[in-house]
């Protein structure tokens, strides 16, 4: 029984080393909802930046005109399959396009 609990317990450890390790240096890029600014994902942008060490990169954009013209006005610096978005309302919307169209714009 000892055996299996320090197994399980290595096991653990392992899992999470890999998913720190994954986790770095990789860029999060975060999108407002409607009418909102970059300002309004200050706190968890710096979360990631700093305890997770992820490049964070809050993005403006105009919430005007059709979702395709406001996702081909996002200027995405790195563009790579590990890169996450993650957006509120209109920006949810926004990261979903990214996905579906792909493009050299690419977000998980």
């Amino acid at each position: 029984m000892k055996n299996k609990i320090k197994s399980l317990f290595i096991l653990f450890i392992a899992f999470f080393v890999v998913c720190q390790t994954n986790a770095q240096d990789r860029n999060v890029y975060w999108l407002h909802g409607f009418n909102g600014f970059s300002s309004h994902w200050r706190n968890y942008a710096e979360e990631f930046q700093g305890s997770r060490k992820m490049n964070s990169n809050r993005l403006f954009y105009p919430t005007t005109g059709s979702i395709d013209n406001i996702t081909n006005s996002i200027n995405i610096s790195n563009p790579q399959p590990q890169n996450i978005g993650i957006g509120h309302s209109l920006g949810g919307v926004i990261c979903r396009n990214f996905e579906v169209t792909g493009g050299t714009k690419s977000v998980e």
